[in-house]
């Protein structure tokens, strides 16, 4: 006898053939004796046997005995689907329907996905149809009409992308935000770069540019109040009188840029690139400067009023005796106050009291 993992088997040996037997089910497999010496588990005589009637019909018996193996068998489909291909009489004492929980969940999960993917291209062909519409009238004499609708179609929304092996995406884009259509985003960011040069006067507040290569671009007197300039190329960029009230330009490049009388009251300019700009009579209030490198940037007549030096490089004396206010700034060096209050204590005093 030998006892493996699916149960005591029966071997008898023949002079050409060896015959495995389970006991109340008979010859389970036959093989000649010249080719296979030991027979380990029935596994192996599954693999050389697979159209052995016998064998499959021990083999499902087994299962049935093995209570945890016969629950994956049955909720995972796969007994619904072998009973379809070979039909079981539903007479038999004890018979139990196959079930059909994880066909029922496979159904929901491909409709799901399907909902989800139907309403994602579906919203963003609209996006998509409004951006082609914006590029055909640049080619027109509207064309900063047109420019001026760039950041309202890059704000608009869509469901989150499906993808059919992430459920969680699946989930997200049926019932969560909606989130903005990146590719929109990115194409209508390039077409702002091909025309930077012809950005004057455009109104692009709100825009979402993060790394925009606006080298040398004409934005005098365009309006970017909020807009996302995160990691932007800048050098030297026309902004002259430029609105970036509330503009993120973290990390971005603005060495040799002209920001004359620009507004940038409120401006996220962290750890900026600010090397030789001109900020003559810049609006400052309240800007974050932290980090920022100021090294030999003009500040005369800048409005640095309740900005956030720390960490600030590249500030001298006489760059900040210039400036018009240094009402309640922050973050410059004790040392370099004394001095400055000292030569000039109007700097410090509210600008709006004198």
């Amino acid at each position: 006898m030998l006892n493996n993992t699916f149960g005591p088997l029966l071997i008898y040996r023949h002079p050409f053939y060896v015959y495995i037997v389970e006991p109340g089910i008979g010859v389970v497999f036959k093989v000649s004796n010249r080719n296979v010496k030991v027979i380990p588990a029935l596994k192996e005589a599954l693999q050389l046997s697979l159209l052995n009637k016998e064998v499959w019909c021990g083999l499902l018996r087994w299962i049935r005995r093995q209570r945890w193996l016969y629950h994956i068998w049955n909720l995972t489909g796969v007994r619904l689907v072998y009973r379809k291909l070979v039909p079981e009489p539903e007479d038999q004492p004890g018979y139990r329907k196959p079930s059909t929980f994880a066909l029922w969940c496979l159904a929901v999960y491909f409709a799901a996905f399907g909902l989800a993917a139907q309403r994602f291209e579906s919203r963003l062909d609209k996006v998509e149809h409004k951006s082609t519409i914006l590029i055909t009238q640049l080619a027109t004499k509207h064309s900063k009409k047109a420019l001026s609708r760039v950041a309202a179609i890059q704000n608009q929304t869509c469901p989150v992308k499906p993808h059919f092996n992430d459920p969680w995406t699946i989930y997200a884009s049926l019932f969560s935000s909606s989130v903005l259509c990146q590719s929109v985003v990115q194409e209508l960011q390039t077409v702002v770069e091909d025309w930077k040069t012809d950005l004057a006067g455009v109104n692009l507040s709100w825009a979402k540019l993060q790394t925009a290569d606006l080298f040398e671009a004409n934005l005098q007197k365009a309006d970017l109040h909020f807009a996302n300039l995160q990691k932007a190329v800048l050098l030297f960029a026309n902004l002259q009188t430029t609105d970036l009230s509330g503009a993120n330009l973290q990390k971005a490049d603005l060495s040799g840029a002209n920001l004359q009388e620009a507004g940038l009251g409120g401006a996220n300019l962290q750890k900026a690139n600010l090397i030789a700009a001109k900020l003559q009579e810049a609006y400052l209030h309240e800007a974050n400067l932290q980090e920022a490198d100021l090294r030999v940037a003009n500040l005369q007549e800048a409005d640095l009023s309740v900005a956030n030096l720390q960490g600030a490089t590249g500030l001298t004396f006489e760059q900040l005796l210039g400036v018009k206010t240094l009402y309640r700034a922050e973050g410059l060096p004790p040392a370099l106050v004394a001095k400055l209050k000292q030569a000039k204590p109007a700097l410090f005093e509210s600008p709006w009291r004198r």
